[in-house]
């Protein structure tokens, strides 16, 4: 995982609305979210095109992360292959049924 931070920008006022109530929601449980302000925006992200006028302000986790998703799974399939777990492709899960660790 590569923990670079992740931006989210809002184009309307409703959806910063919705991103106080996550920052919120996340401060509460340490997550150190927070609420950027449009002209802030081209700080954090040089590239972006800020238009001032397209865009309402951001929300921002500076310790959120990325995966490469199809690695991380094809990784996680050879190793479970090795230790003999079966892979029923195209079956119905009915039940999990879980022992211990197993």
């Amino acid at each position: 995982m590569k923990q670079s931070g992740y931006l989210w920008v809002a184009r309307r006022d409703e959806t910063i609305e919705t991103f106080e109530k996550l920052v919120s929601f996340h401060n509460q449980h340490r997550v150190q979210t927070r609420i950027l302000e449009a002209n802030e925006v081209k700080n954090i992200e040089p590239k972006l095109n800020v238009d001032l006028d397209l865009i309402s302000g951001a929300m921002i986790d500076p310790t959120a992360g990325r995966i490469d998703i199809l690695e991380v799974f094809t990784k996680l399939y050879i190793e479970l292959k090795k230790r003999g777990v079966k892979f029923l492709s195209y079956t119905k899960a009915e039940k999990l049924i879980a022992t211990g660790e197993k």
